[in-house]
């Protein structure tokens, strides 16, 4: 809770906001120092961080430390990005996502997210997505296989593994999968999968007898390829979330396609203030 912005304020006032013990001193509350972080400002500026301070210096401050991810990022993970930019690694976080802000991942599947919160926040994290988290779609299957070949899972928007509040007023949107390739009987390439649909970062269509399938892209999904004679077409990457399709049978089965992504993991250890836009498995 910040200071007030007018009227009467103590040191125990300050002491009470940014923490400290008796006996307190002015002195101890230099922006930067063991209390306040650096940045700290009120309604009168920005707290001194040396030499002349007095009480009026932190009208309208607070303990918190705030920031604000303003270009487009990948793979981000919260608590370096709060640690560049400045936070003392003890006073609360509240990271907001501005608006046209997209957080991309470029891997598929579970192993990394487009946007991690992890390690140790001592008094707790805040994010405000006034964006897009999106994680990256699944790779189409090649289609190099007699039976075809599975598609590839989409990758994971957001991963949380500690507690944090979140405030979603955007969307986290998780990659689609990637499409199954085409089946055949005979000695040939069958149509390779669509990729699903993607970050920042496009997931790759299959190959197959002509042209390749269809990369997913931020907007769009991947079409899969035609397989030609005698095989049997790649399937279309999945949206958002979503799994691929499945390749087309030609006496031998179709592979399957890629399973949707994850919007969030780590569910349990979040505190939601607005669900927002959530597209994708909620695990």
């Amino acid at each position: 809770m910040a200071i007030q912005t007018s009227g009467i304020i103590t040191l125990s006032d300050i002491q009470t906001e940014f923490g400290g013990s008796n006996p307190v001193s002015l002195s101890e509350y230099y922006a930067g120092g063991s209390y306040v972080p650096s940045g700290t400002s009120g309604t009168n500026g920005a707290v001194p961080t040396s030499g002349a301070i007095s009480l009026s210096n932190f009208y309208g401050t607070s303990a918190l430390f705030a920031f604000n991810i303003t270009t487009n990022t990948t793979n981000a993970n919260l608590r370096a990005l709060a640690l560049a930019a400045g936070w003392n690694g003890s006073s609360a976080v509240v990271c907001t996502i501005n608006s046209g802000v997209i957080i991309s991942g470029n891997t598929a599947g579970n192993s990394t997210a487009a946007m991690t919160i992890d390690g140790s926040f001592p008094t707790g994290v805040t994010l405000v997505n006034n964006g897009q988290i999106r994680g990256r779609g699944g790779n189409g299957a090649d289609g190099t296989l007699a039976a075809g070949a599975a598609g590839a899972r989409g990758g994971r928007a957001l991963g949380v593994a500690v507690a944090a509040s979140i405030d979603n007023q955007g969307n986290i949107w998780a990659g689609g999968g990637g499409g199954g390739s085409g089946a055949t009987n005979k000695n040939t390439r069958t149509g390779g999968g669509g990729g699903g649909r993607s970050s920042n970062v496009n997931s790759s269509g299959g190959i197959g007898p002509g042209n390749p399938a269809g990369n997913g892209t931020l907007s769009a999904a991947g079409s899969g390829a035609e397989g030609g004679d005698l095989a049997g077409d790649g399937g279309d990457g999945g949206n958002v979330g979503a799994a691929g399709l499945a390749g087309q049978t030609y006496t031998n089965p179709g592979g399957a396609g890629g399973a949707g992504g994850q919007a969030v993991n780590g569910n349990s250890n979040i505190t939601w203030i607005n669900t927002g836009s959530r597209l994708g498995a909620i695990a």
